[in-house]
Parts: C-alpha cells; sequence; structure tokens
C-alpha cells in the first residue's frame, strides 16, 4: 500500500472488492418476475431468478460505461455491467457505493473507438483515509 502526501492510505480497488462480471440474460428470456434486471444505466427488465445474494452496486461496463447505481435487493446484472454484492466484499455496500461514484469511472476511456470500463482502468488507487474520514463525519451528521 502506498501513502499519499498527506499520509492517508491508498489501496488498490481490488483490495476492498470483488467487481464481478454480470451474465448474460436476453430480453426474450426475461420473465417479467419480481428480480430487477440491471444493465449499465438501470433496470432493463425483470426475471424471476437472481444472481445476487441481496444489496448489489452495479457499474456499467459497456454502453453507459461507469455508471454507478445501487440496488437494494438481489438482481441479475446483465453482461454489460459488473456487480458487488455482499459476497464479494466487507466493506459497507452504501459506502462502496458513494467511493466509486466519487472515482468518476464516466470519465475514463471515452476516447476509445468502443468506449468500455476495463477491470485494469478500475483496479486504481483509492485514498482509504480520505474514504473512511468522510464515513465518519456523515455518520455523526
Amino acid at each position: 500500500m502506498k501513502s499519499t502526501i498527506k499520509n492517508w492510505q491508498c489501496v488498490q480497488l481490488r483490495d476492498i472488492c470483488e467487481l464481478r462480471y454480470g451474465k448474460s440474460l436476453p430480453e426474450a428470456k426475461r420473465d417479467g418476475g419480481e428480480i430487477p434486471v440491471y444493465g449499465s444505466n438501470g433496470i432493463v427488465g425483470y426475471h424471476n431468478e437472481a444472481i445476487t445474494n441481496g444489496p448489489t452496486i452495479i457499474v456499467g461496463r459497456k454502453g453507459s460505461f461507469g455508471e454507478v447505481t445501487y440496488c437494494p435487493t438481489k438482481c441479475w446484472p446483465i453482461d454489460t455491467t459488473y456487480y458487488i454484492d455482499t459476497s464479494a466484499t466487507d466493506a459497507d455496500l452504501g459506502w462502496l457505493t458513494y467511493c466509486l461514484r466519487q472515482l468518476r469511472l464516466t470519465e475514463m476511456n471515452k476516447a476509445a473507438a468502443i468506449p468500455g470500463l476495463s477491470l485494469g482502468r478500475l483496479n486504481r488507487p483509492i485514498s482509504l483515509d480520505r474514504f473512511l474520514d468522510l464515513s465518519h463525519w456523515l455518520e455523526t451528521q
């Protein structure tokens, strides 16, 4: 781990969580159940099965890449997304959602012929102490 000039602890995103690939679920196979199906920019349908175990962070991988969405229930993120559920991190998902939004992921890789967000670009240093300090401050307000 590195330190910033303010001696804040810096870690790689992969040290905090595992970003998992969403799974394909063509529109014709979605059965209209109660489980939300998420694409890169939000809900794209409903199904009767989930691939996550509960609350989930969805990160757009293709299309609306870098968009960060929080789902309070189990869901089915499709293959244009990455996702993080409680089996992929020990961090609080609300805090982690905030951290991911602060990384401005939508500004990454816009110059590519086919814009997208690779795991290599996501695994960048995060000033962990800055977010922990902010999280503590928010909890006391």
